[in-house]
């Protein structure tokens, strides 16, 4: 499971998209890869799916989940 604090994990969910640094991508973020979320608020687990990673501004990688 991925670390992330609160802000950072509403979002991922409001949006469905992680914005990584350039040198920060790991296999953790690999295509098929589920990645799970916690919410505290609703005390549930949603697990996403990375299904697209494209380069934002040459500045970052934006991870698409579905």
């Amino acid at each position: 499971m991925i670390k992330l604090n609160d802000s950072r994990k509403k979002k991922i969910l409001q949006t469905k998209k992680i914005n990584v640094g350039l040198f920060e991508l790991s296999d953790s973020y690999g295509l098929g890869k589920k990645i799970n979320v916690f919410c505290e608020k609703l005390n549930s687990i949603y697990t996403l799916t990375v299904f697209n990673i494209t380069l934002g501004q040459k500045a970052h990688w934006v991870v698409h989940l579905k």
